[in-house]
């Protein structure tokens, strides 16, 4: 969103990693930044990390290491936050077409047939869908662990949007 090109723009982001704390070597990959405030948060749920007890010598996926994070927050405003950025993003989330269309996929166990039904759309509808949602977030519905936990991810907001009157 700068004007001063890609230059500023690189700086700006080393700025931001040297913020946190600590002798790790942080990578962040499979997500996709389309607009300035997922990069934001993106840095945030870094920052978050790098206050955490450093675990040298493996490495974890965001994904697989999600669920844990977030059974040990005991803040759950927080932890609903940083599983909306870690999985799904503001933007599908904002998206009552597109968390609806998740939503159903989990409900039947990930279904495209039974989503169809439920949401009384053709399947070719779906996938259109589901595109758009690999497109906004960087994972596709053919990775099976990675798009469980976005399922998951996607029904635990909807569920918190709808007790929340969201």
């Amino acid at each position: 969103d700068s004007s001063d090109g890609a230059a500023a723009f690189g700086r700006h982001c080393m700025d931001a990693l040297a913020v946190l704390e600590g002798d790790g070597v942080y990578v962040v990959h499979g997500r996709v930044a389309l607009d300035t405030v997922t990069l934001v948060d993106g840095f945030a749920v870094l920052r978050d990390i790098a206050n955490q007890e450093p675990a040298y010598g493996r490495i974890v996926s965001t994904m697989s290491a999600l669920v844990d994070r977030f059974v040990a927050s005991s803040d759950m405003d927080k932890a609903m936050r940083m599983l909306v950025v870690q999985t799904i993003g503001f933007e599908v989330a904002a998206s009552p077409l597109l968390l609806d269309t998740l939503c159903a996929c989990f409900d039947n166990l990930d279904s495209k047939t039974g989503a169809c039904e439920q949401l009384g759309i053709r399947r070719q509808t779906l996938y259109n869908r589901l595109d758009r949602v690999t497109q906004m977030v960087g994972v596709d519905y053919n990775d099976k662990p990675n798009w469980s936990m976005l399922l998951f991810a996607a029904k635990l907001t909807k569920s918190w949007q709808e007790q929340h009157g969201e």
